[in-house]
């Protein structure tokens, strides 16, 4: 194998925290654990989503592939669940997203043109995405945004962890999972869409229940199912088990 190959995927590796050098070796490092409560697929994949999310920046300072994390920030605001990665007005409106609502502007040792994502670039992140566990693919073109049921319930249960709580507030829920792990983009009080029909299906499986505790802001919830008997005012949810 080529040497220059060798050491870009060893530092890859490295920032990863997959292995370690010592004195020109490559030792395996054993992948710090998220939560106790979670599989280790699950917490392997929170350890690359957590890294990676550690280096692209935030607004207006982005960092290099930020594209990855803006792409998934943009489907969760606008409700997109089909994914075309050759559809030529989705990729115009993801650049026009990028460019002029988030001012991500990347050029080419900083100078010239701004680079623009095209459907070979959203084909490569939808299918790292798919395997982080978020996006589905149901056709040789065609992806659906559907998070894993399994992902956010791991989420939740570190966070319950972090707060030492069962009673978790859901706009700082959003907030340490803007920070931590992927980007969303909450305006005022209004939860996205596909974010409460994720929350939804975690509630019919009696995982967690929305209930107002404190005073933490109240958070407005689309389009709510009329079984889960959900009170009028909610800001958090409580973790059942």
């Amino acid at each position: 194998m080529d040497k220059k190959l060798v050491q870009r995927v060893g530092r890859l590796l490295q920032f990863f925290e997959m292995i370690e050098k010592k004195n020109d070796i490559y030792l395996v490092c054993e992948i710090p654990t998220q939560s106790d409560q979670i599989s280790m697929s699950i917490n392997f994949k929170l350890h690359i989503l957590k890294k990676f999310r550690s280096i692209i920046g935030n607004f207006p300072k982005w960092k290099k592939n930020a594209v990855s994390f803006l792409i998934i920030e943009y489907l969760i605001k606008n409700n997109q669940l089909l994914i075309n990665y050759t559809d030529p007005l989705l990729i115009s409106k993801l650049n026009n997203y990028f460019s002029n609502e988030r001012d991500y502007k990347p050029r080419q040792q900083g100078q010239g043109n701004i680079i623009q994502l095209n459907s070979n670039k959203l084909e490569n992140w939808c299918e790292i995405f798919r395997y982080l566990g978020f996006i589905n693919k149901i056709s040789s073109k065609q992806y659906i945004f559907d998070i894993d049921n399994e992902l956010l319930k791991a989420l939740i249960i570190i966070f319950s962890e972090k707060l030492d709580s069962k009673i978790l507030p859901l706009y700082e829920f959003f907030d340490w999972l803007n920070d931590i792990y992927f980007l969303i983009r909450i305006t005022g009080n209004k939860i996205p869409e596909i974010l409460c029909k994720k929350l939804y299906s975690l509630c019919k499986e009696n995982f967690i229940r929305f209930i107002k505790s404190g005073d933490s802001q109240i958070m407005e919830l689309r389009n709510k199912p009329i079984y889960l008997n959900i009170p009028a005012n909610i800001n958090a949810i409580e973790l059942m088990n």
